[in-house]
Formats: C-alpha cells, structure tokens, sequence
C-alpha cells in the first residue's frame, strides 16, 4: 500500500507546494463543542500562490457551520489586467 494512500487531502497540497518551492498559508479553527454533539467541527483556508509573482492563486475554503452558500470553496484564480475606462 502506498503511504499517499493514506494522507489528507491538506497534506498532499503541503506535499505539494513544498516539492514545487510555493508557499502555503494554512488557518485552521476549531468550533467549540457541547456535551451533546461531542464533535469538534474546524474552519479551514488554505492559499498558495502559484510562483513568486503570485498571479496565480490556488484558494480553499471550508467552514461547516456556514448555514447559507459558499460554505466550501476551492478553486484556482489568475491575475488579470483590465482598463480602468468603461467600455
């Protein structure tokens, strides 16, 4: 059995970014519990920036105890340049 088999998620991005020479910024919060519902839910972000001139983001986002959209999130984002005039 492969050891990757068993790593999160998290910790092949980390794997990742440090085999690639990127940063990664990672936040993690852990909701309080109650002695009813034992479990302990987390907040987690997740940033790195594709090179040195960060004009390519990856971007991960997961909160549990979001009720409404966008509780979880991961994408990819790229720098873009646009005139300041209307069109």
């Amino acid at each position: 059995m492969d050891n990757t088999e068993n790593k999160t998620t998290l910790e092949k991005l980390l794997d990742f970014a440090t085999l690639t020479n990127r940063k990664a910024i990672f936040t993690e919060q852990a909701y309080p519990s109650v002695p009813m519902h034992p479990v302990t839910l987390h907040k987690r972000t997740i940033y790195m920036p594709d090179t040195s001139q960060e004009q390519c983001f990856l971007v991960g986002y997961s909160d549990p105890k979001r009720i409404s959209e966008n509780g979880l999130f991961f994408g990819a984002f790229l720098h873009r340049q646009y005139p300041k005039t209307n069109l």
